[in-house]
């Protein structure tokens, strides 16, 4: 059911397509919204050595201009600890007792 139209040039066109766009990075591109970006944790690089891994993502933004309505799209990485907090705490306790015991 049509209840308005909305026009180029209205403010409620951004914000439509903002919402359009969201949808389909969510429910057909299979991203994960952290926060204000998407990302895709299907494609996550691990680091090993590092215990993090990297996945790929993409801010939308929807902006009028002086020439017309354009399409933002940045490419972005999400860096994330495979490491717990705990284990780190652990890793830092052990390597305290080791050089106290050293002294």
């Amino acid at each position: 059911k049509l209840t308005q139209e909305v026009t180029t040039e209205s403010d409620q066109f951004i914000q439509l397509v903002n919402i359009i766009f969201n949808r389909i990075a969510a429910n057909h591109m299979g991203l994960d919204r952290i926060r204000r970006d998407y990302f895709n944790p299907g494609k996550a690089i691990t680091i090993s050595q590092h215990k993090v891994e990297l996945w790929p993502g993409y801010e939308f933004s929807i902006r009028r201009y002086s020439h017309g309505v354009l399409l933002g799209l940045d490419v972005k990485h999400k860096i994330i600890r495979t490491e717990s907090a705990l284990a780190v705490m652990n890793g830092i306790m052990c390597n305290s007792v080791v050089v106290l015991s050293k002294l």
